[in-house]
């Protein structure tokens, strides 16, 4: 395996587990949140860590870790 996919695989498993973490905390703050105003809040923040970082994360890092 060459080392530049090495280090892309790297990369792009950090940018995943981060948008794991960041969707875990905004949806754990969303579960203690007190009105709908600040659930609903929480919950806008937690997509785009959903949708351009989990979702596109998971399957480069298996594209990245099998080649």
């Amino acid at each position: 395996m060459p080392i530049a996919l090495k280090y892309l695989h790297v990369l792009v498993a950090l940018g995943y587990v981060s948008g794991l973490v960041g969707r875990h905390i905004a949806l754990e703050l969303a579960a203690r949140a007190g009105t709908m105003e600040r659930v609903e809040a929480l919950l806008t923040v937690s997509s785009p860590c959903e949708k351009y970082l989990v979702i596109p994360g998971s399957m480069a890092v298996l594209v990245f870790g099998i080649a």
